[in-house]
């Protein structure tokens, strides 16, 4: 749980956190297939987002959903925003899924984020009642960090694209300015007699040996021509 957690909380990217968290709930819980479903916004079906197992992956490929209804636990859950256990799915043919042919026991704890239900976290495994009431606890406490993970690697997704179109807008608008500037800006001439560095009105035009950018702020507002006897 230690190991789980730390990941949640460490990393901030949602491509990197949700395939890490299905497959460090495997390998430290031992269970053979974990699953993150999340709503799609404004719809109603939930699409598979990470998971560790081979089939798994081989739904997220085919871009697998699950709508919002009780014919499937992960579809319950979504729904009520309950957790749904079934510990013996083989008494039970309409719960199995194609793509785990070897479950036998299966439970599904919902995300939320505040009220509203914005996914589940779906684990199976190859035993029958393997879901203790510890089990679900422990799975409860997961899923809720799971939620918090998500809305905090959401918020930053949203805080770095505002930043970045408010740098983008802030150079765009910098750059307008700079320009009209210097149209009614005729460019300042220095000369250097050895000693120091005076202002000059003279015409006369020598070649430029070096150009150097000014830049401010990610903007190049103009050049320093450099020349030399």
């Amino acid at each position: 749980i230690a190991r789980i957690s730390h990941i949640i909380n460490n990393t901030q990217n949602l491509g990197q956190l949700l395939p890490q968290i299905t497959e460090t709930i495997s390998s430290q819980l031992g269970y053979y297939h974990v699953g993150i479903f999340l709503m799609v916004v404004h719809q109603e079906f939930a699409v598979l987002v990470a998971a560790n197992s081979e089939g798994g992956r081989e739904l997220i490929a085919r871009s697998h959903r699950i709508l919002k209804d009780r014919k499937q636990i992960v579809g319950e859950v979504i729904e009520t925003g309950k957790p749904r256990i079934a510990l013996d799915l083989g008494t039970d043919a309409s719960l199995l899924s194609a793509a785990f042919p070897e479950t036998r026991s299966e439970i599904a704890l919902p995300l939320r984020s505040g009220v509203e239900i914005i996914g589940a976290l779906d684990v199976q495994s190859k035993l029958q009642n393997a879901f203790t009431d510890d089990d679900v606890n422990i799975l409860s406490v997961l899923a809720d960090q799971v939620s918090i993970a998500i809305q905090n690697a959401r918020s930053f997704q949203q805080s770095r694209e505002a930043l970045d179109q408010a740098r983008r807008a802030a150079a765009q608008l910098s750059e307008q300015q700079w320009s009209v500037f210097l149209k009614n800006q005729p460019p300042s001439k220095y000369h250097f007699d050895g000693v120091t560095a005076n202002e000059s009105e003279s015409a006369k035009t020598m070649p430029n040996n070096l150009k150097i950018p000014i830049v401010l702020r990610g903007v190049q507002i103009g050049v320093l021509n450099l020349s030399t006897p």
